[in-house]
């Protein structure tokens, strides 16, 4: 009996599929018409209009994806898909934020604090620093890259 082969996760988020999803979801929504669909094909660099099309039936069968209006929207179930990747773009986005506030705050009163209230400060915005930085890097690791193509599409 052989073991089963793991997929890793970030492999998991690098499918033609996920990263397709991914770029409706960054752009909320995008026209549907062959010009955009043909566009499409070229960026994600699929073999054929059919697989293309297939992936966008499996998207919008499973809820993922819907038509509206002529365009091809995300839809609540969609985005709860890179919920996780959001996480971590917003925890790095707030722990830069509280990081700069904290330095802030113990460069405004240096003069007035002591050295053993100073340091925990720094230690502390240190900290937050560098969870911003894990979060960011671990988002930008596991997040969908972007079609390859530079051509504008829908």
């Amino acid at each position: 009996m052989c073991p089963e082969e793991k997929t890793l996760v970030k492999k998991l988020f690098q499918t033609r599929r996920s990263r397709l999803l991914y770029f409706i979801y960054r752009r909320r929504r995008i026209r549907n018409d062959s010009g955009v669909k043909s566009k499409l094909r070229r960026a994600f660099e699929y073999k054929s209009d059919g697989h293309l099309y297939h992936d966008l039936g499996l998207l919008t069968s499973s809820g993922l994806i819907e038509e509206k209006n002529g365009f091809l929207a995300i839809t609540k179930r969609g985005r709860a898909e890179f919920q996780l990747l959001e996480t971590l773009r917003i925890t790095s986005i707030m722990s830069v934020c509280y990081g700069v506030y904290i330095l802030a705050l113990a460069l405004l009163l240096y003069t007035n604090l002591s050295i053993s209230l100073q340091s925990p400060l720094y230690t502390v915005a240190v900290i937050l620093f560098a969870i911003a930085i894990l979060c960011n890097y671990s988002f930008r690791t596991f997040r969908p890259l972007p079609p390859d193509s530079s051509e504008e599409i829908g």
